[in-house]
C-alpha cells in the first residue's frame, strides 16, 4: 500500500524537527534513508529523481523538501524557476516506497498544485506559541506566567533558545524544580544584542579599534569577561562547523536544521567563514578555551588574556 506523503505548514524549526521525526516514528521509517533538499537552490528534477529511485542501503527513503518558494506565491531575487508540473506527475504517481515530506510556512491556495497537494497529502499546521511550548517542557517543574514571560522576552523571543535554555534551568533546579527570574539571570546567556553582533563583526573583520572599543564598553556596562569569551567562542566554533558543512555542499536551509538554531546565525556565519581557513578558526577555539580556563582558575587577570586575543586577530 503506498504511503500517503505528508505537508507540515509552519514557521518555526522546533516544531518541524519534532514534527518530521514524530511522522518518521509513526511510518516506521526509523531505519529509512534521510535525505533533504532545499528547493529555493535545488530543481525539482532531482528531488523526483531522489524519489523515484531506492535507498541506498535500505527500501525506503524519507525525502523532505524545504523552501518551496514556488508554492507559497512570493517572488524572490535569484529565485530558480520551478517546472510544477513534475511535482504534480509524482503526486499522481507517486512511489510507494518512499515517503516525501513538504515543509513550507504557507500556500498559494490559488495554485492548482497546492489544492492537489492539500487533497492528497497529509497536512500539519502547527504554529504553537512558546508559551505552549515552554509549559509542555516544563514537566513537573514550576515557572508562572509571570516568569515565563520574562524568560521569553530576556532571550529576545528566539525559540530554539528559549528551548535549549530551559533543559540548562531544568538541570540547576533539580531537585528544587521551581524556576525563578534570578535562576534566568543567572543561568542564561542573553541573546547577542546589537554590542555584541558589533563586536563580533569587527573581530571577524579584524578591525582591532573597533573590537577593543566595544569590548571596554561591555565591560563598563556590567557584563562579565567570561560570558563575552563564551560567545566569541560559540561564535568561532559555528563558524568552523559552517565551512565544514558548505564545503560538503550543504544548503543553508539544511545547516540551520543540522545546528537547530536561529537562521539569522547561520546567514552570518555563511558570509564570513570564508576568510578563515580551518586552521585559523581552530586556532582561536583553542585560545579562546584557554582564556576561559585561565580566567576561571585565577591563573590570569580577569580581562588581559582576552586583551591579548583582540590584539592578535
Amino acid at each position: 500500500m503506498c504511503m500517503k506523503n505528508y505537508l507540515i505548514l509552519s514557521d518555526d524549526l522546533i516544531t518541524i524537527n519534532d514534527t518530521i521525526k514524530n511522522i518518521i516514528k509513526m511510518q516506521e521509517l526509523e531505519n529509512a534513508d534521510l535525505i533533504k533538499y532545499d528547493l529555493s537552490e535545488t530543481y525539482l528534477e532531482k528531488l523526483i529523481e531522489e524519489l523515484n529511485t531506492y535507498g541506498l542501503f535500505t527500501s525506503s527513503k524519507v525525502v523532505v523538501a524545504f523552501s518551496p518558494i514556488f508554492l507559497t506565491g512570493d517572488k524572490k531575487r535569484g529565485e530558480i524557476i520551478q517546472n510544477e508540473d513534475l511535482l504534480i506527475e509524482y503526486i499522481n504517481n507517486p512511489n510507494p516506497n518512499n515517503l516525501l515530506i513538504i515543509v513550507s510556512d504557507k500556500l498559494d491556495e490559488r495554485k492548482k498544485i497546492n489544492k492537489l497537494i492539500r487533497k492528497e497529502f497529509n497536512v500539519i499546521e502547527r504554529n504553537i506559541s512558546i508559551n505552549d511550548k515552554i509549559k509542555a517542557n516544563l514537566e513537573d517543574y514550576i515557572m508562572d506566567n509571570k516568569t515565563i514571560s520574562y524568560f521569553v522576552n530576556y532571550l529576545n523571543n528566539d525559540n530554539i533558545r528559549i528551548l535549549n535554555e530551559l533543559e540548562k534551568l531544568k538541570l540547576y533546579k533539580y531537585p528544587d524544580k521551581h524556576i525563578d527570574k534570578e535562576d534566568i539571570d543567572k543561568i542564561c546567556i542573553r541573546e547577542l544584542d546589537e554590542d555584541v553582533f558589533t563586536l563580533l563583526n569587527a573581530i571577524t573583520s579584524k578591525n582591532r579599534k573597533k573590537a577593543f572599543e566595544i569590548y571596554k564598553n561591555l565591560l563598563n556596562r556590567g557584563e562579565e569577561v567570561t560570558k563575552i569569551t563564551i560567545l566569541v567562542a560559540d561564535h568561532f566554533r559555528l563558524l568552523y562547523k559552517t565551512r565544514i558543512l558548505l564545503n560538503e555542499g550543504y544548503s543553508s536551509d539544511i545547516i540551520t536544521s543540522m545546528f537547530n538554531i536561529h537562521p539569522y546565525r547561520v546567514k552570518l556565519a555563511i558570509e564570513t567563514c570564508h576568510r578563515y581557513s580551518d586552521e585559523k578558526l581552530l586556532s582561536y577555539l583553542n585560545k579562546l578555551g584557554q582564556i576561559d580556563i585561565n580566567i576561571k582558575t585565577g591563573v590570569s587577570a580577569n580581562d588581559f588574556d582576552f586583551d591579548l586575543f583582540l590584539l592578535e586577530i
